[in-house]
């Protein structure tokens, strides 16, 4: 369970990212498009998710992106794909040929898993080659985390990673990765150099606590050490110029790692918010960290934040949070809940996103990470004294532009809506415990903070 904590702090917010929206001109089918998303030299890959109520498979589209223009070239899907199979669920992209996982595929509900792979020729992307699960197993999910890196294919199955080198053009078998009583190796891999890293446990559903270390030794990888993160969970983790980035939600740190003498040694550490939403995704260049969201804890829907770190002079700084353009507030649009960076240009999944309707048709959005507007509509935000007997003190150079803010149990039950005096609200009529207060402001951002009344 997530322990939540308020921070009061002067938070300096220097600019905010300007973003853009795409959706496929042709062949759209299927909800949650933004669902996975990738960016490699100048093409942009994004899949959708099945939509049940349809009867819509779920497809990988890809976008030529050259000069801060999208122009959509493809749309992948096969004739044996099924909407349970999660077409789509994992994507890579590296040079010319694509990997596309689908983890559930299999007769009977078998979910034995498949990978997809795909060439370009002639500027389109033409099918390549399937590969099938390797154990041939029930519930393998061969194919639930795929990786292309340095012209070799790595992809994930229930316990067991598989690497697969090009040899006279079809992907074969090369070496299969596995620990000794491990039992969920492979939710992600990361790969720099001869360094390759494997999570086990489920990174983005708070039990993942181990990373494992692999180098290279005449063109096979082996086995190095265990990074034990402990007493907390690993939410997500990012390799990046030989650093290792941890992102843990339950701590609100992002932590950096360099890695000495066959270990993992802290380098530095900063804070981020510790409120109701779950940061769960992270991308990383060397001016730049973003982080994303897949859920939250309380049943209060809202348009997600994308967190944005930027390093000034050295340090990792709190930039504006960054919003999809989803004009219902109360619409779980999970914006950022994928994430792909390639030098300044940052691609940003809004599965949830209802335009153009009418179901969660779902968007993706890119940016340029040089560019941004600038923003100062958060700074200096503080609540006190918290906790409180009585009355709470909101304070923001911008307290003109709260629209509303509600007060709810830790359950989740709404008790109350304050639609003016922002500065000053009275909580003696409360009972003494924790609550949530929700600020929804002019322009529909939403921040959730932990208020304690004595």
């Amino acid at each position: 369970m997530k322990n939540i904590w308020l921070l009061l702090f002067s938070q300096l917010i220097f600019s905010q990212l300007q973003v853009s929206s795409f959706y496929p001109t042709f062949g759209a089918s299927g909800n949650y498009f933004g669902r996975k998303v990738e960016i490699n030299n100048n093409d942009v890959v994004v899949s959708s998710g099945y939509n049940n109520s349809f009867n819509q498979l779920g497809k990988v589209y890809v976008f030529d992106f050259t000069d801060n223009n999208l122009i959509q070239t493809d749309v992948l899907i096969e004739s044996d794909v099924s909407g349970p199979d999660k077409f789509g669920s994992s994507i890579s992209k590296e040079n010319d040929k694509i990997a596309i996982g689908a983890q559930n595929q299999g007769a009977n509900n078998s979910n034995l898993g498949a990978v997809y792979l795909y060439k370009k020729i002639n500027g389109n992307y033409q099918f390549h080659q399937k590969i099938t699960s390797v154990n041939n197993t029930a519930n393998d999910n061969f194919g639930r985390y795929v990786k292309l890196f340095n012209n070799r294919l790595y992809i994930s199955s229930k316990n067991n990673v598989y690497v697969f080198d090009l040899d006279n053009n079809v992907w074969t078998l090369s070496q299969t990765l596995s620990v000794a009583n491990e039992t969920d190796l492979g939710t992600k891999i990361e790969i720099a150099n001869n360094q390759l890293l494997i999570s086990s446990g489920h990174y983005n559903g708070y039990n993942s606590t181990k990373i494992y270390s692999f180098n290279m030794v005449n063109n096979l990888w082996n086995y190095q050490s265990t990074f034990n993160y402990n007493p907390n969970q690993i939410f997500n983790f990012k390799l990046y110029n030989s650093q290792l980035y941890i992102v843990d939600d339950t701590s609100g740190l992002v932590s950096i790692y360099d890695f000495s003498d066959n270990n993992w040694v802290l380098n530095s550490s900063f804070q981020i918010p510790l409120n109701d939403q779950i940061y769960d995704e992270i991308v990383v260049n060397n001016e730049n960290i973003f982080l994303g969201s897949n859920t939250y804890i309380l049943q209060l829907s809202r348009k997600f934040a994308l967190l944005h770190y930027k390093k000034v002079n050295g340090i990792w700084t709190s930039q504006a949070p960054i919003y999809s353009n989803e004009t219902n507030a109360q619409i779980d649009d999970y914006f950022g809940s994928s994430l792909a960076l390639e030098g300044s240009n940052l691609i940003i999944g809004c599965p949830g996103e209802f335009s153009p309707g009418p179901t969660q048709t779902g968007r993706a959005y890119y940016a340029d990470t040089t560019l941004s507007l600038e923003e100062n509509f958060l700074n200096s935000f503080y609540f006190y004294p918290n906790p409180t007997k009585d009355i709470l003190h909101i304070e923001n150079d911008f307290i003109d532009k709260i629209e509303n803010v509600s007060i709810f149990q830790i359950d989740g039950k709404k008790i109350a809506t304050i639609k003016s005096n922002f500065e000053t609200i009275d909580l003696t009529n409360l009972t003494k415990g924790a609550y949530f207060f929700k600020i929804l402001f002019h322009n529909n951002e939403i921040i959730t903070r932990k208020i304690i009344k004595k």
